[in-house]
């Protein structure tokens, strides 16, 4: 299909990045290397998409401005296939959501919980999502903290002044975790009033606990905070949640079972919140 030349060269492994040339008579590779001697007239140079420039002869070319020379494996007339190394197919696209979000609380409220939702939801949406959770002493109501990252990240942790959000569905534990959030983010904290958390960040307070009592849903504090937080914020944009209200009706659904009692309660907790927020 290459031709004898790189046939002969085909055991030599290539060194990527590489181009990817075709034309007549054949088509080949450029592999890394020096240049063999020139045995006939230099071609004129061939313009490519990122105004590099080739240059050589028909047994050789080389890209100007990145310090490496490449040696053609193929004769006379040629053009730019292909070059995935200077011209990505995203050129041009918004950047991909990354989001980075912590959840604190403590034993009982459901935190975990929240977090293994929106990490399906994620997931579901086409995210990668990394998640890592700090268990306190849960039936003595120890501190309960979950990192969520949703996007291209290497590590599970978020690391402090880099939390795009963090909800509180405890108050007394804003001082524990105020450090984690960047400046601009949004603080959504279960209080019965705003506090003062600090220059640069968003505050969203709802009392939860008291909107859950009077629903007679005690256990559903988490998801009436949730929806407040997806109404208040917004899901989908560039300062809100990774997802909207509609892919956590559909996680839930997924994750308690549709049309039974139970994700019809949590279906009704969620609702109370997004009309408390709106």
């Amino acid at each position: 299909k290459y031709g004898n030349a790189f046939q002969e060269r085909s055991r030599k492994a290539l060194c990527p990045p590489f181009f990817l040339l075709r034309g007549y008579p054949g088509s080949a590779k450029l592999v890394l290397g020096r240049p063999p001697p020139a045995a006939t007239p230099p071609d004129p140079p061939v313009a490519c998409p990122s105004s590099r420039t080739l240059r050589g002869t028909p047994g050789s070319a080389f890209r100007t401005g990145a310090g490496c020379a490449f040696r053609a494996v193929f004769p006379i007339r040629y053009r730019i296939y292909e070059m995935e190394h200077l011209v990505s197919a995203d050129a041009g696209k918004p950047p991909p959501m990354r989001r980075q979000i912590v959840l604190s609380g403590v034993g009982g409220q459901g935190i975990l919980f929240l977090s293994r939702l929106l990490a399906e939801a994620a997931i579901a949406g086409g995210f990668p999502v990394l998640t890592s959770e700090t268990h306190g002493m849960a039936q003595r109501g120890g501190v309960v903290v979950a990192h969520l990252k949703v996007g291209g990240f290497d590590s599970p942790l978020v690391r402090t002044g880099r939390a795009d959000i963090l909800l509180v569905l405890k108050e007394e534990n804003i001082p524990l975790h105020r450090e984690f959030l960047a400046d601009g983010a949004a603080l959504i904290v279960n209080a019965p009033a705003p506090i003062d958390a600090g220059p640069r960040v968003r505050v969203h307070a709802v009392d939860a606990d008291a909107l859950a009592l009077a629903a007679g849903v005690p256990h559903a504090v988490n998801l009436i905070l949730l929806g407040f937080a997806l109404a208040r914020i917004g899901g989908g944009n560039a300062s809100g949640f990774f997802c909207t209200a509609g892919e956590i009706r559909e996680a839930l659904s997924r994750r308690q079972g549709a049309g039974g009692s139970m994700v019809a309660a949590s279906l009704s907790a969620l609702d109370l919140g997004i009309a408390h927020g709106t």
